[in-house]
């Protein structure tokens, strides 16, 4: 089915020009390289290019977005199984227009949400936590199947996203030492599908919107099963809020997620689950200066739907400086959480050299502290690397 999946879209990708309108594509080559304490990862950077299809119709009524990447690890991460030498589509959308319509169909990653890095209502599509970056939330998106509709009535507008085929998070090989297991899927669960309805107002300043979803939980449950953890997903409804507001030189911006019915634990005498409330909100301004500075700082609150409830509070800052005399930028994320003491800290420098060619280096660090909830994503200390030319 993957197989069949790739033949078609490349098909698509060099028939549909034919067909709408003018293309547009960006080839870029080049090396990544990544080397932490425990394991270090070389690899050719999309050799066959990253393409890119943009195409409207003369009469603006449709249009087809296409987004194949391809590329091949020299060192696969056999550990979390993370051999990713494929060609995968990030995005294979036809969009339909009417007046004050969109209708979008096909493979795509939706965001919502408004803060910056962890964005509490950006659920609509998985994770895949098996590389975590946090700094990097949405190239650990799982590309969902789904049907978006869209609608804006003056200040009012409404969106409803639709998938047919319930999706679930990727997690990594091991968690504290123990092996996970293949998620035990429930077909009643998995053949539900997913839907949302997000609805709300944009003013001059502020943009408020509200929304629930059904969906199969993000943070998965683990059944101990002798030697092994087996991750365990249900069907269930969150409901939440995001609004931004601004002001002169400022925003402030807002995130918030409630599931009501979240399940916990599996019990084995009772063959059942338990269930419990998990609470997530952000909330911080950030500032744009005249000297192309941009500096965020949000406040989180995280309660864990875990048989003892589980509570993290923390802190987080975001900076980002552009040096437009040369062509590069400085991007900086620190996190800290009182209770467990979670970090995480990421340093990124971009540069351009000449018209074509990019670099950039960074380091990144996590550590969730003893009996976090995070900990289900491994501690890690790495450093990483792009050289890439475009053409």
């Amino acid at each position: 089915m993957v197989h069949l999946m790739i033949y078609m879209l490349t098909f698509l990708f060099f028939m549909l020009p034919f067909s709408f309108g003018e293309v547009s594509s960006q080839n870029e080559v080049g090396i990544d390289f990544n080397w932490g304490a425990d394991s270090s990862q070389i690899k050719i950077l999309r050799p066959y290019g990253i393409m890119q299809l943009d195409t409207e119709s003369e009469e603006g009524l449709y249009s087809f977005n296409l987004s194949l990447l391809a590329w091949q690890n020299l060192a696969a991460d056999e550990q979390n199984k993370l051999d990713r030498s494929r060609v995968e589509a990030r995005s294979a959308i036809l969009n339909f227009f009417a007046d004050n319509f969109l209708i979008s169909v096909g493979q795509m990653t939706v965001d919502w949400g408004e803060t910056f890095g962890y964005r509490p209502s950006d659920i609509v599509n998985p994770r895949d936590l098996r590389n975590f970056s946090p700094l990097n939330l949405d190239d650990n998106k799982i590309p969902l199947t789904a049907l978006r509709v869209a609608a804006s009535f003056g200040l009012l507008h409404g969106e409803l996203v639709y998938s047919p085929l319930s999706q679930y998070t990727l997690l990594p090989k091991e968690i504290g030492g123990i092996t996970l297991d293949t998620p035990r899927k429930n077909e009643v669960w998995f053949n539900e599908g997913e839907l949302g309805f997000k609805a709300g107002f944009l003013l001059d300043s502020a943009n408020i919107d509200f929304f629930v979803y059904r969906h199969l939980n993000r943070l998965p449950s683990l059944l101990l099963n002798t030697i092994s953890w087996v991750p365990l997903f249900e069907s269930i409804n969150s409901f939440g809020i995001n609004a931004a507001f601004s002001f002169e030189r400022s925003v402030l911006r807002l995130d918030g997620m409630i599931s009501t019915h979240h399940p916990i634990l599996y019990q084995l005498a009772s063959d059942s689950l338990t269930y419990g409330r998990y609470i997530t909100l952000t909330a911080g301004f950030d500032w744009t200066f005249e000297n192309n500075a941009l500096l965020g700082i949000q406040a989180h609150y995280d309660r864990y739907p875990i048989t003892q409830k589980q509570e993290q509070y923390g802190l987080s800052m975001q900076a980002q400086y552009d040096i437009s005399d040369y062509d590069s930028s400085i991007e900086a994320s620190v996190y800290r959480g009182f209770i467990y003491k979670d970090q995480r800290d990421e340093l990124k420098v971009k540069t351009k050299l000449g018209s074509h060619m990019d670099i950039s280096v960074g380091s990144e660090r996590m550590h969730w502290g003893h009996s976090s909830p995070m900990a289900i994503v491994a501690n890690s200390r790495s450093y990483t690397g792009k050289l890439a030319y475009q053409f």
